[in-house]
């Protein structure tokens, strides 16, 4: 498979690595999802959402403690990659013997293991409902049930056809990045080499692209000149030599030219 794209994932070696079939073709170039907000509303993912704020005293108001940590951030994910979706979580958080310094010293990390997901939002959960007691005293089933929801939900089959794409991504935003549903993202920014390899994960995509998408348009994909260039990170003045470009040195002849003057 041969892959076109103006960024580079940690999937891109194995292109040499085992060979390059140039009849398969994956261009990847990260399209907004913003046809589909109504359907993909429907998706269980923003109950999960937490952005913690506010620190008093020696431990954060907007954090619970679990497993060792004051877990300050919860957003969740969601990667469909080859008509395969996988929930994830991204979480900061600071560990128990430095949570006096804040967010100074708080950290992040990415969870795309199903039961330690489950684990995680169960707890948050139950910290929710202690914390806002005299507000509600019950753990409802029906967030029980969001939960598991969030963990089988499943991208529609003709989202990867209609944006003829492997990739879709659901991120559900942080303090300094918004939400955003997304086709081919770079998927080593939110760690997912920990949930696929990049043999097994290049394998489904190149499957994919070839035996789904590419039969479903019955047509060979055309790879403009533009787009053969920009995959390669050629700029304007590649190959060029002109009097306007700054990293062209000055010739003896425009310097005497200049010195004429």
């Amino acid at each position: 498979m041969r892959i076109i794209s103006k960024f580079s994932d940690y999937y891109d070696c194995m292109m040499h690595q085992i060979g390059m079939d140039k009849r398969i073709v994956y261009m990847r170039k990260t399209v907004s999802l913003a046809g589909y907000t109504h359907e993909l509303s429907k998706a269980p993912c923003h109950k999960f959402r937490m952005i913690g704020d506010d620190w008093q005293g020696s431990s954060p108001t907007g954090a619970f403690h679990y497993d060792g940590k004051y877990i300050t951030t919860i957003v969740p994910m969601l990667a469909g990659v080859a008509g395969n979706t996988y929930p994830g979580i991204y979480i900061m958080y600071v560990n128990d013997n430095l949570k006096h310094y804040g967010y100074i010293d708080e950290k992040e990390d990415y969870l795309w293991d199903k039961d330690e997901i489950e684990k995680l939002l169960m707890a948050h959960i139950k910290w929710y409902d202690g914390k806002f007691r005299s507000l509600r005293s019950w753990i409802s089933n029906g967030e029980i049930n969001l939960v598991k929801d969030f963990l089988k939900f499943k991208f529609d089959e003709k989202m990867y056809h209609e944006m003829n794409a492997p990739i879709l991504f659901y991120w559900g935003g942080t303090r300094g990045r918004g939400e955003f549903w997304h086709s081919n993202v770079e998927l080593r920014v939110y760690k997912f080499m920990k949930k696929m390899d990049v043999y097994t994960i290049f394998q489904e995509i190149q499957s994919y692209v070839s035996g789904v998408l590419q039969s479903h348009e019955n047509n060979t994909v055309e790879v403009s000149n533009q787009s053969k260039i920009d995959g390669h990170g050629y700029d304007k003045w590649s190959f060029r030599k002109h009097k306007d470009d700054p990293k062209v040195p000055e010739t003896k002849k425009q310097k005497r030219k200049r010195n004429e003057k």
